[in-house]
């Protein structure tokens, strides 16, 4: 228990860290209510099952969704994999905890339980007092502890003097590596291509044109793309939405357009795109480039 309550204070400088971005804030994170949706999101994400389901935008449309059950009833066959997954984990842990529980392993299955559960805890009721989105990638600390949990228990229903049951933690192991191999190669399961929005406002910047950038600012840094967060003049990106009225700017030749929910949402900037008649030029990952 000792090294449990310093693993605890070693946590301490960490969620200081976090404190200070939250009092900041992220802008990602604050278009997410944090309720049940938002933390079941997180286990999905977590345990692995990303790669065998739903896509991220599909998600995120789903969650935002008044209708959640009629949304979800429309994406049933995208549900059965992670829906069977979630069944052969929980079957897993029970079975593999309880085989090795009975032995002298207790106090350690019992240790590392308290800290998965404590430290996951403290995420989780943070997220709903604060309304802030703790991702699982914020979960990263305990993500470690769970996955020795995991192996553990695999290893607790592998000892079973029942071989059929066997089956159950191949089965995790075959669906693990399927969505490992998904997230990594899926066309449909890419993240947001910001690689190509920079490189092509990086292109129209040298030919001496104005763009609006409606997008994270640090992912355009990390592509060397200049954004500009004060004015818009030619050969030069402009940090649109964080403008207090982009309707009074001049319009810009192009207008490099992330998630609308997130940098447009009361819809100003996507108005002036059909007053004025703009098209698409191009359209990567979560972009679309508009012109005129």
């Amino acid at each position: 228990m000792k090294i449990l309550l310093v693993g605890l204070a070693a946590c301490v400088p960490l969620a200081l860290y976090y404190a200070m971005t939250l009092r900041h804030g992220a802008r990602a994170a604050q278009v997410w209510h944090v309720d049940t949706k938002f933390l079941a999101y997180v286990v999905y994400e977590l345990t692995g099952m990303g790669g065998i389901g739903l896509s991220y935008a599909e998600l995120r449309e789903i969650a935002r969704s008044p209708q959640l059950a009629s949304e979800l009833s429309h994406h049933l066959p995208q549900l059965i994999l992670p829906v069977a997954q979630s069944g052969l984990l929980l079957a897993v842990i029970f079975l593999g905890l309880r085989r090795r529980a009975k032995t002298a392993e207790q106090p350690l299955l019992s240790g590392i339980s308290f800290v998965l559960l404590f430290t996951a805890g403290v995420f989780a009721a943070g997220s709903f007092l604060l309304q802030k989105a703790f991702w699982a990638r914020h979960y990263a600390p305990v993500f470690p502890i769970y996955v020795t949990l995991l192996g553990l228990a695999i290893a607790g229903v592998w000892q079973n003097l029942r071989p059929w049951l066997r089956l159950l933690p191949s089965l995790v192991c075959v669906l693990l590596v399927w969505s490992a191999l998904n997230i990594r190669f899926a066309p449909s399961l890419r993240k947001e291509d910001y690689r190509s929005a920079a490189q092509f406002t990086k292109s129209a910047i040298a030919e001496g044109k104005t763009v609006w950038w409606m997008a994270g600012g640090y992912p355009a840094a990390y592509y060397r793309t200049y954004v500009r967060p004060d004015k818009l003049e030619a050969g030069s990106a402009y940090q649109a939405f964080c403008a207090p009225d982009v309707s009074v700017l001049p319009l810009p030749d192009y207008i490099v357009m992330n998630r609308t929910d997130l940098v447009d949402p009361v819809g100003t900037v996507q108005k002036l795109i059909a007053e004025n008649h703009y098209t698409v030029a191009a359209r990567y990952q979560a972009f679309t480039i508009w012109t005129r």
